[in-house]
């Protein structure tokens, strides 16, 4: 059941994985994308709710593994054009935000309440770009998140909101829940505290520049139209 769309997902998966920097990574998701496709095709009768699961599981795939939005958003697209028939509908929601791909696919009655927003998807992509410059600068891989979690008692959100933010500096495989619903002023107060943490150990003159940085990369991306950065400072 399926076995065309999937042959040809597997096919072009490896390709877009090549852009991984971490090899390990990109092998380690196909053979776990794999594994947890041929268990869903077990369990799947209708291909409405066997597309709807495949990109809930790519979903969580690239949360769990942290891949790059770029790349996930490459992974996404493949699998909506292996899987919609429409190929003028495809064209046209190529151009647009994946948040907005997935809430409109003409498939009706499907449904997938996972899909992130604009703002989830702009703050991930701005504290995965912070983390990167972080961890760069100090030549250690996690550095920035090790650094959070030392300092979320400083933090003053809500404990939702604070268990949220170490669920992802944790990297938990179980993370699954979003930034959809946070206040903006309490994503403003957890990049407070990361410009504070950037201020010990640069000063304020370069950390201004690194997080003037970061926002202008993010404020490239689809999602940031709907949700520019800026808003969060």
């Amino acid at each position: 059941m399926y076995k065309a769309e999937i042959s040809k997902i597997r096919s072009r998966l490896p390709a877009i994985l090549a852009s991984e920097p971490n090899p390990e990574i990109a092998t380690e998701y196909q053979s776990t994308w794999n594994a947890n496709v041929t268990a869903l095709r077990k369990n799947s009768g209708d291909k409405k709710i066997f597309f709807r699961d495949v990109l809930i599981m790519t979903i969580k795939l690239n949360r769990r593994f942290e891949i790059d939005f770029v790349l996930g958003d490459q992974i996404r697209k493949m699998i909506l054009d292996v899987f919609v028939d429409d190929h003028n509908t495809v064209t046209n929601r190529e151009q647009r935000p994946y948040s907005e791909q997935l809430r409109d696919t003409h498939l009706s009655g499907l449904q997938i309440d996972e899909a992130p927003s604009a703002k989830h998807t702009v703050f991930i992509a701005l504290l995965s770009d912070l983390a990167d410059v972080f961890d760069t600068r100090f030549d250690s891989e996690g550095a920035m998140k090790a650094a959070l979690i030392r300092n979320l008692a400083r933090l003053s959100v809500p404990i939702r909101t604070k268990s949220l933010l170490e669920k992802w500096a944790k990297k938990s495989h179980s993370f699954s829940s979003s930034f959809n619903d946070v206040k903006d002023d309490e994503l403003r107060a957890i990049l407070d505290l990361l410009y504070t943490i950037f201020c010990d150990h640069w000063g304020p003159s370069v950390t201004d520049r690194l997080m003037s940085q970061a926002l202008e990369r993010v404020a490239s991306i689809p999602e940031a139209k709907s949700y520019p950065p800026q808003r969060i400072l």
